[in-house]
């Protein structure tokens, strides 16, 4: 090799070296890189796994029509929403009354029959019937999973747990409880007259909302499509009236209905009415969600 060739080979590698420094040093410099970085936008203050979905501020879903022909909403009434919804998400889970506690504890007990006695002994512990009526409707649904089911003191359970009911929600609770175990043991027209018995209450609770869905599911089974999609949307418009008050189990609610009333109109080949539930749907939990 001449001394021409060797002299352009050491340039040669010596430019090749010194590009080599140039880029890691731009690279550790914080300047743009052959590599780009790609990076996850979300909204600010949020990480990538709890990253907040950018909705616009369209008109919420109502079971009356569709939002997709109403346009926007005004600011004031954007602004609400937006509190309502800061509101909302802080609001915390209230502790578990003793009640309940007692309920959770027969809950995991190896068997039914176990259960029953930890409820029996700690009614016989208390002094009036202020607090008995959710002991009595978890009660009701031990004796209906016993082996066999002792229905007769299912049915005086639930209603024992209605006649001590302090307000509507422990009232529609005990309805509740009372149609699942008819409908699990397939005594659809009972649970049905149990149901429409409960509704005929104007007060709107959680678990009245649920009488709704599963009259709603009753209506369905029999073919009676147009009484069920009334029940699946007028149950999703009251949770959605009701999540201030209620908070967000009344959003549970809501999508449930509305999961109801989209697959309703799937089977039926309604496949405009399931695109409009399902767009104002992820709407209204948009703007009640993290």
């Amino acid at each position: 090799m001449s001394n021409k060739q060797q002299i352009v080979v050491v340039v040669a590698v010596l430019l090749g070296f010194g590009l080599v420094i140039g880029v890691a040093a731009r690279m550790s410099s914080g300047g743009d890189s052959p590599i780009r970085e790609h990076r996850f936008f979300g909204k600010a203050g949020k990480t990538r796994e709890r990253a907040t979905p950018l909705v616009t501020k369209r008109e919420a879903y109502t079971p009356k029509g569709t939002s997709s022909d109403k346009g926007t909403r005004e600011d004031g009434e954007s602004d609400d929403l937006a509190l309502r919804a800061r509101r909302l998400r802080s609001d915390t889970r209230p502790e578990a009354t003793p009640e309940e506690k007692v309920i959770q504890a027969a809950t995991v007990a190896s068997s039914p029959e176990e259960g029953i006695e930890e409820l029996r002994g700690y009614l016989a512990t208390v002094a009036s019937t202020a607090e008995v009526s959710q002991i009595y409707t978890a009660l009701g649904r031990f004796h209906a999973q016993t082996d066999p089911p002792q229905l007769e003191a299912a049915e005086q359970a639930f209603a024992t747990a209605e006649a001590a009911a302090h307000s509507p929600s422990e009232r529609h609770a005990a309805r509740q409880a009372h149609a699942e175990v008819l409908l699990r043991f397939d005594e659809r027209e009972r649970a049905q007259e149990v149901i429409r018995a409960g509704l005929e209450s104007p007060d709107v609770t959680l678990p009245g909302m649920q009488l709704r869905i599963m009259l709603g599911k009753i209506h369905e089974a029999a073919g009676r499509l147009q009484d069920a999609e009334t029940c699946y949307k007028d149950c999703a418009q009251l949770a959605l009236d009701a999540v201030e008050s209620l908070g967000a189990p009344a959003l549970d609610v809501y999508r449930a209905a509305c999961l109801h009333l989209a697959r309703l109109y799937r089977e039926s080949g309604r496949s405009a009415e399931v695109e409009a539930v399902s767009r104002d749907m992820r709407t209204n939990l948009a703007l009640y969600s993290d």
